[in-house]
């Protein structure tokens, strides 16, 4: 998109660059996230990048914003739809929603703009979304429609009486075959992007299953009865059993391998006509997961 104004569409337009430019796309940017245009090299004053947001307009100025809505490259394999919620099929690599205000980069909310009526919050760029994969993390998503049916998903989520099953693959092999992990989990303040273990962290508890192990690795079935960020990767890596592929809890990660964590199935109430009644929707691992299942000689 382009917006152009200034000189002959409005020679007496005055004022801070970012207020004016945010005036002029209301609806569509804030000033903050104008600032950002601004440092991101997207706006022009007369036909030079502007560095500043704080930059006085005068008459006759001429101002140019230039910026490309991120477009989507990738299909989304849709399990389940209708009048209400759409459930897909994540894959692994795309963001649920755009980090902050400014994005470049398609997420799942940017797909599913056109499939709800949930628009209030289109700038965050969280249309529809309930609940949140991680960026690496495969499997089933389920979305909202519209606003009424948003909230009342998430509060099945918040109030946990939403039932997940994620399958990973991990670095050793626990003794026990069914256990639970009650460890709380805060934000480490030593990189504010991951999580750790600590006593004034917030509860939290992972069910375990081991499926198939090889000693050295171990195919698990994971069910988070609490839903904190990175909850299962942190709960395997705190136990000294850190997921395949984990860029962040991994010490044995290496650059280009997949986070070994799929979101297997969700079991959530959904409404049918003037019915709510309770779904199972499950997604099979994807084929880089099945062979590395294989791989290692476990079974599934």
């Amino acid at each position: 998109m382009k917006f152009i104004f200034g000189s002959e569409e409005n020679p007496d337009e005055t004022g801070r660059l970012d207020a004016v430019l945010a005036e002029h796309t209301v609806g569509k940017f804030t000033r903050s996230t104008v600032a950002k245009l601004i440092k991101m090299g997207k706006v022009k004053l007369n036909g030079k990048k502007e560095e500043s947001k704080a930059t006085k307009l005068k008459v006759g100025d001429k101002v140019e914003l230039d910026y490309e809505e991120p477009k989507l490259d990738t299909e989304i394999e849709i399990v389940f739809e209708d009048e209400n919620i759409v459930v897909i099929n994540k894959p692994p690599g795309m963001l649920s929603h755009a980090k902050g205000k400014l994005s470049e980069e398609v997420s799942v909310a940017d797909w599913m703009a056109d499939k709800t009526t949930d628009l209030d919050n289109q700038e965050q760029k969280r249309s529809g979304i309930v609940h949140r994969l991680d960026r690496a993390t495969s499997g089933v998503m389920i979305l909202a429609k519209n606003p009424e049916i948003k909230s009342w998903l998430m509060k099945q989520f918040s109030d946990r009486n939403v039932h997940k099953k994620y399958l990973a693959i991990i670095e050793g092999s626990p003794e026990e075959v069914k256990f639970k992990i009650d460890m709380p989990i805060g934000r480490n303040p030593r990189k504010l992007t991951t999580f750790f273990v600590t006593d004034s962290g917030r509860p939290s508890q992972t069910e375990v299953e081991v499926l198939s192990t090889n000693g050295k690795q171990s195919l698990v079935l994971l069910t988070p009865k609490t839903g904190r960020t990175h909850q299962l990767r942190v709960h395997m890596w705190a136990n000294g059993w850190p997921i395949l592929g984990d860029p962040f809890y991994n010490p044995n990660f290496k650059d280009g391998q997949q986070l070994m964590l799929h979101a297997l199935s969700l079991t959530i109430q959904v409404a049918e006509g003037d019915e709510k009644v309770w779904r199972d929707f499950e997604v099979e691992a994807p084929g880089y997961f099945k062979g590395k299942i294989k791989e290692l000689s476990l079974k599934f």
